[in-house]
């Protein structure tokens, strides 16, 4: 090709990968070729041949980006040599190009559904309830406590896994928590029981210092407040500690879920809780399953022996309320109870 305007004709309709052009040419120089080049294609490697080496052509094409100028006569092995180069490193800036690109894009997918997720939480939050499961005597047909567990209208959040996920995923664990208590507190300080109110603490908010403030709204009604740790507050090497502090404010403390074997008696020894509740698959049929009976049974004893309350969570039917009654757990919870509400139930009146 002659000239400037077939060069580019050409280029539109295919793919190259590099262009050799003379600087001088009919009508127009190679110059003037790697400028239209550039407005289509800033990456597009550019080779230009001159049989002089001026000094003010040299410059403009180092100006507008070639990839390499070399003097004629060419050897045909170095104009081979050359263009390898200049093909290869292109193709290596292409990949380049191409990963931070979509680096890019997955960060600002990640930026959106990180203010989506922050977006959904705060709504979540706003739309956070509370309701109540009574923990009752069977043989006194007394109310104990009540568990406040939490609530979400949202659909797709109802389930508290989904929100406690969500919570995590936006570092809103505390956020959360606060507004469980202001629920949770908000009607048990004005309903007239004196019944306890349990409350669940995430293993995050064991390392909370808030708990320690006794001007808190939570601090003042600490008599009357048993706090559930989880599993993982369980694994932790400093809960011991942590709960002590917490408990010379007056709270009591609970163990939740609470197995069988050596992982329910260990929870006993290692955090000295002054409640433990029974998991309610140790708790399900229990009265068909002797294994499970004499679990129970051991459990019950050790407590009783360590001055320690046994609940019984996820109880069903009257079959196994019945059987964990002859076993020596008389305090329950679960549905044959009563469900969670928002009001305070009173199954036995």
């Amino acid at each position: 090709m002659n000239s400037v305007d077939a060069a580019c004709a050409y280029l539109r309709g295919h793919e190259v990968d590099a262009v050799v052009s003379d600087v001088r040419m009919p009508g127009a120089t190679g110059l003037d070729l790697l400028a239209r080049l550039r407005d289509n294609d800033g990456n597009l490697p550019v080779v230009l041949l001159s049989g002089a080496r001026n000094m003010a052509d040299m410059a403009r094409a180092i100006e507008l980006g070639a990839s390499r100028f070399l003097a004629k006569p060419v050897n045909s092995v170095e104009l081979r040599s050359t263009l390898r180069e200049i093909i290869a490193k292109r193709r290596a800036a292409e990949v380049v190009r191409s990963r931070l690109a979509r680096l890019a894009e997955e960060d600002q997918a990640r930026r959106v559904a990180e203010q989506s997720a922050h977006t959904r939480f705060a709504e979540a939050v706003a739309a956070v309830d509370v309701h109540f499961q009574p923990i009752v005597s069977w043989s006194e047909r007394r109310v104990v406590g009540y568990e406040a567990l939490v609530r979400c209208s949202i659909p797709d959040l109802r389930s508290p896994l989904a929100l406690l996920d969500l919570a995590r995923r936006v570092d809103g664990m505390h956020e959360l928590g606060d507004r469980i208590q202001q629920r949770a507190l908000g009607r048990f300080c004005v309903e007239p029981t004196e019944a306890d109110l349990y409350l669940n603490l995430a293993p995050e908010d064991l390392h909370d210092d808030r708990l320690l403030d006794p001007a808190t709204q939570l601090a003042k009604v600490a008599h009357r407040v048993i706090l559930e740790v989880s599993e993982q507050a369980r694994a932790d090497t400093q809960a011991k500690e942590r709960l002590d502090a917490i408990r010379s404010l007056g709270f009591r403390l609970a163990v939740d879920d609470v197995g069988a074997g050596y992982a329910g008696l260990n929870s006993i020894a290692q955090l000295e809780p002054d409640v433990i509740k029974l998991d309610m698959a140790l708790v399900r049929d229990v009265h068909l399953h002797p294994i499970k009976q004499r679990l129970v049974r051991a459990m019950v004893a050790v407590a009783r022996e360590s001055a320690v309350e046994v609940i019984a969570e996820g109880v069903e039917c009257d079959s196994e309320r019945a059987a964990l009654s002859d076993l020596g757990c008389e305090l329950v919870q679960g549905y044959f109870i009563a469900r969670p509400e928002p009001r305070f139930a009173r199954p036995f009146d």
